[in-house]
């Protein structure tokens, strides 16, 4: 230049750091104990896989729990990515543009969802994979550079589980005995992820604890969502149709978008039929989508058609009005709102047919009894039938059933005395029986039945070595690495940092094409990994004797303490 000077360099622009501070579950006796905190459990669903491509958030689902598993609110809803899903995104998570059409933006979900993980730890299952698409989210809204504390399930089972694999559907069939029933759906994905999680708190052989954070910052403050919409799944078809199944497809979310009014106004109009039929669910799932309903304002437009069905039955109730409501409301998923008001109906005497001859009061008396205990009353005899009741002056005639037993005739009190022995017998097989405990209810997301024991590792293996690729050659040698009676490799821990020491001349001769497959890979794991920083402080926030009143709040006091003095 003309006068000599050197124009200064333009400084580069600084990276924003990662959206998680990770934090991990360990066997260690000096951490945080996770069963005093709070956790938001995340799942999203995608256009695709890689941001750089410009791939974006097209479902989200969100629950903040208690360490045991308790719901303490849940979010769920599609997201318009604003760009078309690719067809083999489509078939993978079933969400296509026509559903995500009149969906709200991130940016208008983003205040809820802000305000769902603030002063907690926010649970993932494969953390990466969620961070960037957040991270590119939040930057599109002006919100670049939040941290938060994050917690992997992936890298906390593949730490301390030996299972066969570690997809959200494997770790599920390997803690619970069974398969997810849906897949790829964020809010089903969510509550698993929760499972997961309150399993291992709840019922790990030994005692975890949770590792500090450093560098955490405040949440903004954002307006919360005005409009949320939850993904509603198909319902099953037929005469009273899974309708109550809708409820589970949706989030106790906390600003619902309508009143459900239309809704319960359709399903009062529906309540003049005894059945619901697939075009009938379908239109209720509509409705129920538009509204932006909760599961508990679904839960009342149910009861409120269950209701009008009720008050349409006239009095006395029979056995056949009675077995309706019943069905009615396991239909629409509302039978302990309406326990009160329904009729008392029992199925002792299912499978039993009964045909009453004449019409002399006693007969349809005992027939009446017989329909309470859930015997089914026919008009004339059959091959089905199992008991005549008739006066013990009525003649019978000879009935031509080919190939049938002949059928007893008894009379009323008769009937009544041989039906109730049969009604002990079966009240006695029921009592006999137990309970499965699959089948127990809950009000948590804890797995019923917990098969934990059958997978924990006896060596717990580092999570810098577990949170990135694991094909089977690095699993083998971190696997080797982390068992004390290892003769070839071994870890080393300085400041932080773990290192990964291999002595080649004792690798088995079998194995060297493991070693050299996985060893550069697991290396660069290592020098990526975040150090975790501890401090005298966290001694403090540790109360293993139980009282752990106020833990909460100290320990995110002390983790902005921590941020600010850029420890």
């Amino acid at each position: 230049m003309s006068d000599g000077l050197v124009p200064a360099a333009v400084p580069a622009a600084r990276k924003a750091p990662p959206l998680f501070v990770p934090t991990y579950l360990t066997r260690r006796s000096d951490g945080l104990d996770p069963r005093a905190l709070q956790y938001t459990v995340l799942d999203l669903e995608t256009t695709g896989t890689r941001t750089a491509h410009g791939d974006r958030v097209c479902e989200v689902a969100a629950i903040r729990m208690s360490a045991d598993g308790t719901v303490l609110e849940e979010m769920s809803t599609l997201v318009h990515p604003e760009r078309p899903i690719p067809s083999g995104s489509r078939q993978i998570h079933g969400i296509d543009d026509d559903m995500v059409a009149e969906a709200p933006r991130f940016a208008e979900i983003a205040g809820t969802l802000l305000s769902m993980m603030r002063d907690t730890v926010v649970v993932t299952h494969n953390r990466s994979f969620e961070e960037e698409f957040l991270d590119s989210e939040f930057a599109r809204v002006g919100l670049a550079g939040l941290r938060i504390p994050g917690l992997c399930t992936l890298t906390t089972v593949r730490s301390h589980t030996d299972m066969p694999a570690y997809r959200l559907a494997g770790v599920v069939k390997s803690l619970s005995g069974t398969w997810p029933v849906r897949e790829h759906s964020a809010l089903d994905d969510c509550r698993n992820t929760a499972r997961v999680l309150s399993t291992l708190l709840a019922a790990s052989p030994t005692r975890l604890t949770c590792t500090p954070t450093a560098g955490v910052r405040p949440l903004p403050e954002l307006p919360p969502a005005q409009r949320l919409l939850p993904r509603m799944e198909p319902v099953r078809s037929g005469p009273y149709t899974g309708v109550g199944n809708l409820a589970q497809f949706l989030p106790t979310h906390p600003a619902p978008s309508g009143t459900g009014e239309e809704y319960t106004a359709l399903a009062l109009a529906m309540a003049r039929s005894k059945s619901l039929s697939q075009r009938d669910a379908q239109r209720l799932a509509s409705a129920a989508k538009a509204a932006g309903l909760t599961r508990d304002t679904l839960v009342d437009a149910h009861l409120a058609l269950w209701q009008a069905r009720h008050d349409a039955v006239p009095a006395p109730v029979s056995a056949t009005d009675a077995r309706d409501l019943h069905h009615l409301a396991a239909a629409l998923g509302v039978t302990e709102q309406a326990a009160a008001q329904l009729p008392p109906v029992t199925s002792e005497l299912k499978g039993w047919r009964i045909v009453p001859l004449g019409t002399a009061g006693d007969v349809r008396e005992a027939a009446s009894w017989a329909a309470w205990h859930g015997a089914t009353i026919g008009v004339r005899p059959s091959k089905t039938t199992r008991l005549l009741i008739a006066e013990p002056d009525t003649e019978v005639a000879r009935l031509p059933l080919a190939g049938s037993s002949p059928i007893p005739v008894l009379a009323p009190a008769a009937a009544k005395a041989f039906l109730g022995a049969r009604i002990a017998d079966a009240r006695a097989e029921a009592q006999a029986k137990p309970a499965k405990r699959e089948d127990l209810p809950t009000d948590r997301l804890v797995f019923a039945t917990s098969l934990l024991s059958e997978v924990w590792r006896l060596h717990e293996l580092p999570w810098q070595a577990t949170q990135g690729t694991f094909i089977d050659s690095v699993r083998w040698l971190v696997e080797q690495a982390s068992d004390p009676a290892a003769r070839f490799a071994s870890w080393e821990h300085s400041g932080g940092k773990v290192r990964l020491r291999v002595k080649q001349a004792r690798v088995p001769a079998h194995r060297r094409h493991l070693v050299a497959e996985a060893l550069p890979v697991i290396q660069n794991q290592l020098r990526q990994a975040t150090v975790v920083r501890s401090s005298p402080a966290l001694r403090e926030l540790v109360n293993p004797a139980g009282d752990r009143a106020g833990l909460v709040p100290r320990l995110v006091a002390w983790l902005k303490d921590y941020a600010r003095q850029g420890l």
